[in-house]
């Protein structure tokens, strides 16, 4: 999973329908940090954005011919070998690191950064794909934070305490550590009361993606012991 790819495609991917946004979060969440490296099934893609697996191969098409993705295709389709996938992000021009020249200097400002265009999207490269220390810092992280809302957060209450305590958070640990945390307890309690799920901001601020998975229940008593220790946090 790509946080960079992610909020990319949630805030400035120029998709025409929420099924195509579907299908490019779910890449995304495939993705590195180039928007590479990306060998979803059909059928994994499918489930990832609740569409039927005719109804993705419709949207892949379409992002296809609309110059969204390239997708390399095996010579000779055959069980466990699929697709391989690049989105076109518009950091991704040649085999430069974010945020290098060709020369291997970073990008400043009035440099090529400003006008070098990706050959397939035709999309300026903005200051946004500059290393988090050479652009506006709050401004790429309340862009993770908005991202991370929206596609993770379990219970969407007290946004305003929510982004302050992320904020704090990403000084603390990167934006990945926490959407794969928050997604491990969205999972643990997906069955419990609303009541007694963590609000998003208490969970930050309580540091709970350092959080240990609790151990496996074997029997009733022990379940619902766990779930009583999960719910006073003890």
């Amino acid at each position: 999973m790509s946080m960079k790819v992610l909020t990319w495609v949630w805030h400035d991917c120029d998709v025409t329908s929420h099924t195509e946004l579907l299908v490019m979060l779910a890449l995304a969440d495939e993705a590195d940090d180039d928007g590479g490296s990306c060998f979803p099934s059909i059928r994994r893609l499918a489930a990832k954005a609740r569409l039927s697996v005719g109804g993705v191969h419709k949207v892949l098409d379409r992002i296809e011919a609309d110059e969204r993705i390239v997708i390399d295709r095996p010579d000779k389709p055959a069980p466990g070998r699929h697709n391989r996938y690049q989105i076109l992000v518009p950091w991704s021009v040649d085999d430069r690191s974010p945020g290098e020249q060709s020369d291997g200097e970073p990008f400043t400002e009035g440099s090529e950064l400003f006008t070098t265009v990706h050959p397939k999207s035709e999309r300026t490269l903005r200051p946004l794909d500059l290393p988090i220390e050479k652009t506006n810092a709050q401004s790429v992280i309340d862009a993770e934070f908005s991202t991370w809302w929206e596609t993770v957060v379990w219970r969407k209450v007290g946004k305003g305490q929510a982004i302050r305590a992320w904020r704090a958070a990403r000084k603390k640990t990167d934006a990945d550590t926490l959407t794969d945390a928050a997604f491990t307890y969205r999972a643990q309690t997906a069955n419990d009361d609303p009541e007694y799920q963590k609000h998003p901001a208490t969970w930050l601020n309580g540091e709970c993606w350092l959080d240990e998975p609790p151990p496996k229940a074997t029997t009733a008593g022990e379940r619902a012991l766990a779930k009583i220790h999960a719910r006073s946090g003890t």
